[in-house]
């Protein structure tokens, strides 16, 4: 049996951002309020290294879009750079790749192994993410980071392999602020590590469930950027 991952990278609301990773089985429970797939565009993501060495960064869930602050020019708000966003998908260490539709969707196997290079046991598949900040010109330093310091970088997980799950019911790692010299912001994850359901760790918000990786299914993943609106 296998699973498939769909990746999306676009839910704007004001000066929000999302993107996001699910992998998809037969079920057809209805939720509420489930993550929905969107990006801007997929494909190469050439500045990402997704943290690791030999990554594939060539199909991508992506999304950009602008920052603005409170000075103006011409009487509107003035962009101070791009927030670049992006997901994708890839078989850990020696387990295949199985491919992606080329619009968002990838495909994986499911189970679990602990690869000859590594002594973490994991599923056979990893999700990626990855977050950068390109200034415009003639902007201050000292402003852009007053500025990003009131966006909020979260990543949303999925540990049950129904379809449609509720956002309510991912998991969230809280990046917290974002600051310029935190960024570019990048890793690659697999469900199966064991802090992901640790809730007593810093910035951790674990699903009420655990993951079986031998469960095909649909594990929705979501990274958002999010300013306050005051």
């Amino acid at each position: 049996m296998g699973v498939s991952q769909s990746f999306f990278s676009k839910q704007r609301q004001l000066q929000a951002c999302l993107v996001g990773v699910g992998v998809c089985a037969v079920s057809m429970t209805s939720v509420a309020a489930p993550i929905t797939p969107q990006f801007d565009r997929f494909g190469e993501l050439s500045e990402a290294t997704f943290g690791g060495s030999g990554i594939p960064n060539d199909s991508v869930a992506i999304t950009e879009f602008d920052v603005f602050g409170s000075i103006e020019t011409l009487n509107r708000p003035r962009s101070l750079g791009t927030i670049t966003l992006g997901m994708s998908s890839h078989g850990r260490y020696d387990n295949v790749d199985e491919g992606n539709d080329g619009n968002g969707t990838f495909f994986a196997s499911t189970g679990s192994n602990i690869p000859p290079s590594s002594s973490l046991e994991g599923a056979t598949w990893n999700f990626n993410f990855f977050a950068s900040f390109t200034a415009n010109d003639f902007i201050s330093e000292s402003y852009i980071a007053e500025e990003l310091s009131a966006i909020e970088l979260a990543l949303f997980y999925d540990f049950d392999s129904a379809v449609g799950t509720d956002e309510a019911d991912h998991g969230v790692i809280n990046f917290g602020a974002l600051s310029p010299a935190s960024l570019p912001l990048q890793g690659s994850q697999n469900l199966l590590f064991s802090y992901l359901g640790d809730s007593s760790l810093p910035g951790i918000t674990a699903p009420a469930f655990s993951f079986d990786p031998s469960a095909a299914g649909e594990y929705t993943l979501a990274l958002t950027a999010s300013k306050s609106l005051k």
